[in-house]
Protein backbone atom coordinates (compact mmCIF):
# COMPACT_ATOMS: atom_id res chain seq x y z
CA UNK A 1 0.00 0.00 0.00
CA UNK A 2 1.61 3.65 -1.34
CA UNK A 3 1.19 6.27 1.43
CA UNK A 4 0.15 9.82 0.33
CA UNK A 5 2.18 12.57 1.48
CA UNK A 6 0.32 15.01 3.04
CA UNK A 7 2.99 17.94 2.68
CA UNK A 8 5.80 18.29 -0.50
CA UNK A 9 8.25 20.81 -1.44
CA UNK A 10 6.68 22.69 -4.55
CA UNK A 11 8.42 25.30 -7.20
CA UNK A 12 6.18 28.33 -7.64
CA UNK A 13 5.68 28.17 -10.75
CA UNK A 14 4.15 32.61 -11.53
CA UNK A 15 3.39 35.66 -9.52
CA UNK A 16 1.75 38.04 -11.04
CA UNK A 17 -0.44 41.31 -9.99
CA UNK A 18 -4.00 41.39 -8.59
CA UNK A 19 -5.46 44.24 -11.10
CA UNK A 20 -6.83 47.70 -8.31
CA UNK A 21 -4.25 45.66 -5.26
CA UNK A 22 -1.78 47.46 -3.90
CA UNK A 23 -0.66 44.95 -1.21
CA UNK A 24 -0.95 41.74 -2.66
CA UNK A 25 -0.50 39.44 -5.80
CA UNK A 26 -1.03 36.16 -6.66
CA UNK A 27 1.18 33.19 -7.25
CA UNK A 28 0.84 30.12 -8.48
CA UNK A 29 1.70 26.54 -7.13
CA UNK A 30 1.01 23.34 -8.87
CA UNK A 31 -3.10 24.53 -9.99
CA UNK A 32 -3.65 26.66 -7.40
CA UNK A 33 -3.18 30.29 -7.81
CA UNK A 34 -2.50 32.07 -4.02
CA UNK A 35 -3.29 35.49 -2.42
CA UNK A 36 0.18 36.49 -1.08
CA UNK A 37 1.29 39.71 1.17
CA UNK A 38 3.83 41.75 -2.04
CA UNK A 39 6.19 41.95 1.30
CA UNK A 40 6.47 38.28 1.40
CA UNK A 41 8.78 38.83 -2.07
CA UNK A 42 7.48 35.86 -3.23
CA UNK A 43 9.02 35.04 -6.91
CA UNK A 44 9.10 32.37 -9.60
CA UNK A 45 10.72 29.36 -9.11
CA UNK A 46 10.95 29.88 -4.86
CA UNK A 47 10.35 26.83 -2.85
CA UNK A 48 7.59 26.19 -0.76
CA UNK A 49 5.99 23.32 0.81
CA UNK A 50 2.39 22.66 -0.01
CA UNK A 51 0.14 21.04 2.40
CA UNK A 52 -2.69 19.12 1.21
CA UNK A 53 -6.02 20.48 1.75
CA UNK A 54 -7.74 19.79 5.28
CA UNK A 55 -4.42 18.73 6.76
CA UNK A 56 -3.83 19.33 10.34
CA UNK A 57 -0.29 20.49 11.00
CA UNK A 58 1.51 20.07 14.60
CA UNK A 59 1.12 23.05 17.45
CA UNK A 60 4.61 23.95 18.03
CA UNK A 61 5.68 25.42 14.62
CA UNK A 62 7.38 28.76 15.14
CA UNK A 63 5.02 31.05 13.58
CA UNK A 64 7.97 33.54 12.37
CA UNK A 65 9.22 30.90 10.03
CA UNK A 66 5.67 30.88 8.09
CA UNK A 67 3.91 32.49 5.25
CA UNK A 68 0.52 32.16 5.65
CA UNK A 69 -0.72 31.27 2.06
CA UNK A 70 -4.80 31.52 1.07
CA UNK A 71 -5.68 29.73 -1.50
CA UNK A 72 -8.58 31.11 -3.77
CA UNK A 73 -11.00 30.09 -6.43
CA UNK A 74 -9.52 32.01 -9.61
CA UNK A 75 -12.75 31.90 -10.87
CA UNK A 76 -14.55 33.50 -7.89
CA UNK A 77 -11.61 36.14 -8.42
CA UNK A 78 -11.99 36.94 -12.50
CA UNK A 79 -15.95 37.36 -12.05
CA UNK A 80 -15.38 40.11 -9.78
CA UNK A 81 -16.86 38.15 -6.81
Amino acid sequence: MSEKSLARIEKVLAVYPVEGADNVEMCQIQDYHILVKKSEKIQKDDLAIYVEIDSILPDGLPKSDLVLLELFDTDILTNGH
